[in-house]
């Protein structure tokens, strides 16, 4: 969206609220709770506050200017006569679950390790609620500011209480740090800064009040603008897009064994691709470079936005790096040219396609079946000490605690809330009978085989657990093939 039409959008908000309109705000809750991190899965997050929520008592919510980017669902939570898992703290309580997808997931990894403050939806200019479940309304302004775009904390905000990442955050972080050595990000992502350090501690166990939870596992899908002239395409040659080895569209069609034309020849390919806070970056550069980390050299040296200067093609080789998987679908459509990365979750969009990998579709089916292998395992992230409001060590650490505290509760009230949430969260995430699409919603996401699941040689939907689960460890090789 641009300048002007930010505007337009912002004085009609506040128009309305002088005119007593539309835009009021949410309905009232006793609590709220807020949850950060991935974009690749960023459906996730209302998915499983739906299922907490009595039917008829639904009110949804995203952001007018980056919709994908950030959500909120507010409802009555089920009484324990309804649901036995509901904890007490919850049970029948009106509550507002925040999320936001916007950065990835490094949003779900530091700002749990180092607790500050994030922009979240402002409740003040959402609509009330229409009365209908399924109906997505639109808000208009964001609360606080982020430490990416301003002060290492900001001031102001709403504090995210479970991190969600698509990648283990040691795996993810070291990862993303081949590609950016100095580990600053560039100017655009200063929240690497010091990141280096958080992961080493995180991998030495230094950090005992963050805990890491293996969640599910997420389906990757090539896509590409529904004109692109491949519907197939070979893992090497997608390997060479992400080296820069194929620059044209004729390129990796010849790569592909399919005839070009003197004009594909010389058409530039559109890359859209992850900046370094992404946990589908990390975890696409694993899969197809290597990684120096996981003891798989490869071809660590990753296209990059500098990669495509100077090149002549027309129109021009172009590498676009996204910060969010809704920027990758922008990309993706902005040209007929263009190839990327994204979730099976966010398949079948309007002018994209999901490309087959040697000849297997991306499927949920050939997935859990080990048939398909271009997929990583998701973890969860909490903090105990923002569980319990005890946040020390920086100097907004007094203004963190206060505001969690505001959200959720204080004192002995407000600990049990949060730590009752994060229980039945990170209990429901991974479980194939909530996670599953005729329930969820969901689609590229599969239970991990952890024990209590029993995964069905023959696929069933209503039980979409995967059979290579890598346990946390996503340096494991994807798809070991066990299936029978």
């Amino acid at each position: 969206m641009n300048k002007q039409a930010k505007i337009t959008t912002l004085a009609s908000a506040v128009a309305a609220l002088w005119a007593g309109g539309a835009v009021a705000a949410i309905p009232a809750v006793s609590m709220s709770f807020h949850v950060s991190g991935a974009s690749a899965a960023r459906a996730v997050t209302p998915a499983i506050i739906a299922t907490f929520c009595q039917p008829g008592t639904i009110a949804r919510y995203e952001y007018s200017v980056k919709p994908k980017d950030y959500n909120l669902t507010v409802c009555t939570f089920k009484t324990q006569v309804q649901d036995p898992a509901m904890p007490a703290s919850l049970a029948g309580q009106s509550i507002a679950v925040y999320g936001r997808a916007s950065g990835g997931s490094l949003f779900g990894i530091k700002p749990i390790v180092e607790p500050k403050f994030l922009t979240f939806l402002s409740p003040a200019t959402c609509p009330n609620t229409d009365g209908v479940d399924s109906t997505i309304q639109q808000c208009t302004t964001l609360t606080g500011g982020d430490p990416s775009v301003g002060t290492p904390s900001g001031t102001a905000g709403n504090v995210s209480i479970i991190g969600i990442s698509d990648q283990d955050p040691v795996f993810g972080g070291n990862v993303a740090l081949e590609v950016d050595p100095a580990g600053t990000g560039g100017p655009a992502d200063p929240m690497l800064a010091g990141e280096r350090a958080r992961l080493n501690d995180l991998a030495a166990g230094n950090l005992t009040a963050v805990t890491v939870v293996p969640a599910y596992e997420l389906v990757w899908s090539v896509q590409a603008n529904s004109a692109f002239p491949l519907s197939n395409i070979s893992e090497i040659s997608m390997r060479g897009v992400y080296t820069g080895q194929y620059q044209t569209v004729g390129q990796l069609l010849n790569a592909n064994g399919v005839a070009s034309t003197s004009t594909q020849d010389t058409t530039g390919l559109t890359v859209c691709l992850r900046t370094n806070t992404s946990g589908t970056a990390a975890g696409q550069k694993q899969l197809w470079t290597g990684a120096s980390f996981c003891n798989t050299p490869g071809a660590t040296s990753q296209v990059d936005e500098t990669s495509d200067d100077g090149n002549t093609f027309s129109p021009l080789y172009n590498v676009v790096l996204n910060s969010s998987s809704g920027n990758v679908e922008s990309c993706l459509n902005g040209s007929v040219n263009a190839i990327g990365i994204n979730s099976l979750e966010n398949a079948g969009l309007a002018g994209i396609k999901e490309l087959s990998i040697d000849g297997v579709a991306p499927t949920l089916a050939a997935a859990a079946k080990g048939q398909y292998k271009w997929k990583h395992e998701s973890t969860v992230q909490y903090n105990s000490n923002t569980l319990n409001a005890t946040v020390a060590g920086t100097a907004w650490s007094g203004a963190v605690n206060t505001a969690i505290e505001a959200a959720s509760g204080a004192g002995a009230v407000g600990d049990t809330r949060r730590n009752d949430f994060v229980t039945l969260f990170t209990t429901k995430v991974k479980d194939p009978a909530v996670i599953n699409f005729a329930v969820s919603g969901l689609n590229g996401i599969l239970a991990l085989n952890d024990g209590t699941n029993t995964p069905n040689v023959v696929f069933d939907p209503a039980n979409p657990v995967s059979w290579t689960s890598k346990a946390g460890d996503n340096c494991s090789t994807p798809g070991n093939a066990i299936f029978p």
